[in-house]
């Protein structure tokens, strides 16, 4: 395996459909992975960040901040689920928030810390085209130790990911 490995080139990497990942740091560790899974090198768990979606201020809406993340997050993902299409079934893709946003704007055009989180799963195993969690209203709330008003959450993603076969 470790002579495999060394003789994997990155910057010389093609994908299978001729497209390409996005040109940022994000889209080149997704084709490393991609790399990974074609290689066979016995790859379990492979982790990647697209950090900057703590948006206190402009977060805008069809335009803006959180478009631009959006349209990098879209064009990476497609371009690893179509470079990968024929080891679907070999894998499961996992992105998820690591905290929540409050569902409302604040006085900046932006959002605050909230509680709960979003989390997509893509994959030949996946059972798509549902939502899983129910979304409780914006009545069902619960008030934190300093005083800010939260959704409830509905769904524990350990019991998801686990339900899914990820662990």
């Amino acid at each position: 395996m470790l002579e495999t490995l060394q003789n994997l080139d990155p910057s010389t990497y093609l994908p299978a459909d001729g497209g390409g990942y996005p040109p940022t740091e994000f889209g080149a560790g997704l084709k490393q992975i991609a790399l990974l899974v074609k290689a066979d090198v016995v790859l379990e768990v492979a982790a990647i960040d697209l950090g900057n979606w703590d948006m206190h201020f402009a977060q805008g809406g069809s335009h803006g901040l959180m478009a631009n993340l959006a349209r990098g997050l879209a064009e990476g993902l497609g371009a690893t689920f179509n470079d990968l299409s024929e080891q679907l079934g070999r894998f499961t893709l996992l992105v998820m928030t690591e905290f929540g946003c409050r569902a409302s704007e604040n006085a900046s055009l932006g959002t605050d810390h909230g509680h709960g989180a979003l989390m997509m799963l893509l994959g030949g195993n996946v059972n798509g085209g549902a939502v899983h969690g129910v979304w409780p209203g914006p009545g069902a709330t619960f008030i934190n130790a300093f005083n800010r008003t939260f959704p409830n959450c509905s769904i524990d993603y350990g019991r998801l990911i686990e339900r899914r076969g990820l662990s």
